[in-house]
């Protein structure tokens, strides 16, 4: 939705937005974006459509031996090997508020080093790491407040490097880490949503003893959204006769306006507009555009989702930013703690087959089923872990481990899940 979502903020990436959100979210959600999922049916919807969506020869996407990396590429046309990876996890601790974690990683990927005689002498990662912990909490049931306190971690050039090619000029090496707290606050009602934000207030990150302080980019977000379908389904169910459905559970329509801006650099604003269209609970379509205040650039997203009650797997793609195609994608998967209506409780055979299914596309899905979304981390975590290790290594035997330690995590789930 062109990243409209500072009024919106109805999945945990709300943290990233709008830490007021928070308030207002009172289940379990666990949400992953540009991490490649374990293998398994998750894996596979993920892998075959963006494979389908490339060409095998592009190097941007795949790799020699045509397997999509273990992660969606993230602006390659900037730098084939950049990639963003952002998590998230809110916890509801009931009439104390709500609880959420987050990270961010960006990296560009490995960087040769060549010494003044041409010769290599190693590689290294540059990446920054931002680490978050989150409380909100609901006023007047309308209005939620939300805080985030941030861990900032820079990688830039590592000490050895500069041992090796003193005439960088790097004095201890391109590290550096700072700390920094993000606020905000989202009223919503009847289908009107207003929100507000600060973000990134902190000390200037230092990356050597002697060199220049960079200050962190202190950012404004405001924002509002409106969906006319629950308005009428508020309107309707104050009335007397009340009906037998909500509209919005067949049809919905969201639309969400955006605007951010640099507190000390005011040319560095972005206009922000979406929409999404949601058929049956189950389908979604969005599409988005955005904009700097100079009109120097520009660009539109669009996506789809799929919403399976209690896992919803979203791919979305930016294009046309900084003046070309870039074929930006993002892939989310969010988990949430919803019990199972009392339907399908009492049906116990649809029952075992939801909750096998459920199991079946990724560690923990059967326990989010069933609205344990704490015991179902416990399994998606660990699975993550190891399926990146599977994606990344070289090694067989690493590749041995990791798919059995992914299979025991698949059969312990759906056993918990059945049994308990």
């Amino acid at each position: 939705m062109g990243s409209a979502f500072t009024g919106l903020c109805d999945d945990p990436s709300l943290l990233w937005y709008n830490p007021g959100g928070l308030g207002l979210y009172d289940r379990f959600g666990l949400l992953v974006m540009n991490q490649g999922f374990p293998p398994g049916i998750a894996r596979f919807i993920e892998e075959r459509y963006l494979y389908m969506s490339f060409s095998v020869s592009d190097p941007f996407t795949v790799t020699t031996d045509n397997h999509l990396s273990p992660e969606p590429a993230w602006l390659p046309g900037l730098h084939p090997e950049m990639r963003y990876i952002y998590g998230a996890c809110i916890v509801p601790a009931a009439h104390a508020g709500n609880f959420g974690i987050h990270y961010t990683y960006l990296t560009t990927g490995t960087t040769s080093v060549i010494n003044e005689q041409g010769e290599y002498v190693g590689e290294y990662e540059s990446y920054d790491l931002a680490t978050g912990f989150s409380y909100g909490q609901r006023l007047w049931n309308r209005l939620g407040l939300g805080i985030s306190a941030k861990y900032i971690n820079s990688y830039l050039v590592p000490d050895w490097v500069w041992r090796e090619l003193p005439g960088l000029g790097i004095d201890r090496g391109g590290t550096a880490q700072s700390f920094a707290i993000d606020c905000g606050m989202l009223y919503k009602i009847w289908g009107i949503g207003a929100g507000v934000s600060l973000q990134n207030i902190g000390r200037d990150i230092r990356y050597t003893e002697e060199g220049s302080n960079d200050r962190l980019p202190t950012r404004i977000r405001w924002g509002i959204s409106y969906d006319p379908v629950v308005t009428i389904d508020s309107v309707l169910s104050t009335a007397e006769h009340k009906p037998p459905f909500n509209i919005s559970s067949y049809f919905d329509f969201k639309v969400a306006y955006d605007v951010s801006y640099d507190q000390k650099d005011l040319e560095d604003a972005w206009k922000c507009f979406g929409f999404e269209v949601t058929f049956f609970n189950i389908f979604s379509y969005r599409y988005g555009t955005f904009k700097d205040a100079m009109g120097g650039r520009s660009g539109k997203t669009w996506g789809f989702g799929f919403n399976l009650r209690n896992i919803e797997i979203d791919i979305a793609e930016d294009s046309n930013i900084y003046g070309f195609r870039s074929e930006n994608w993002r892939v989310q998967m969010t988990l949430h703690s919803i019990e199972p209506p009392e339907k399908l409780k009492t049906n116990d055979k649809l029952n075992k087959i939801l909750t096998l299914s459920s199991a079946a596309i990724t560690p923990g899905g059967g326990q989010f089923y069933k609205g344990e979304g704490i015991k179902g981390a416990l399994f998606f975590v660990p699975g993550l872990y190891l399926g990146h290790h599977y994606y990344r290594t070289e090694s067989n035997n690493t590749k041995t481990w990791a798919l059995i330690g992914l299979g025991a995590l698949y059969v312990a789930s759906a056993i918990e899940a059945l049994l308990h």
